[in-house]
């Protein structure tokens, strides 16, 4: 269960506080750490974006694990030949906005691989191919 810190009320006729340990019923990580295997597992919104932002955020978390399947399957059937963002997107029938942010968490997690090979897309712009780790 993930529990959102805009889902954190202040109490009335006080100002906003920082939530402490145990205020949200469960424990606030001290430190964010990218090496922790939940980091890529959940959409990301930085405290500057709009709230349009962190709602979606919290809408496509669930999704996350299936969109990632998608995408790695995807890999899979076009073998050592790789897929561009473009190409994954006309495969799996997911939005490009779904793609690509998913692509370098899926490099840090060691499903693809990415980044040293490019392709021309229909754009006439070259693209990142991104191959499935087997």
């Amino acid at each position: 269960m993930i529990i959102w810190m805009s889902d954190y009320k202040k109490k009335k006729g006080q100002p906003m506080r920082k939530p402490k340990q145990g205020d949200l019923g469960f424990d606030i990580p001290v430190r964010v750490n990218a090496d922790d295997p939940w980091y890529y597992d959940v959409a990301w919104a930085r405290k500057t974006d709009p709230f349009t932002s962190h709602e979606s955020a919290k809408k496509i978390t669930p999704r996350i694990g299936t969109i990632d399947d998608a995408i790695y399957k995807a890999l899979l059937e076009v073998g050592p030949h790789g897929a561009t963002s473009d190409e994954i997107v006309e495969m799996t029938g997911l939005k490009y906005r779904s793609v690509t942010p998913r692509l370098k968490p899926m490099t840090r997690k060691g499903l693809v691989t990415g980044g040293k090979e490019t392709r021309v897309g229909e754009s006439g712009h070259k693209n990142l191919v991104w191959k499935a780790v087997v």
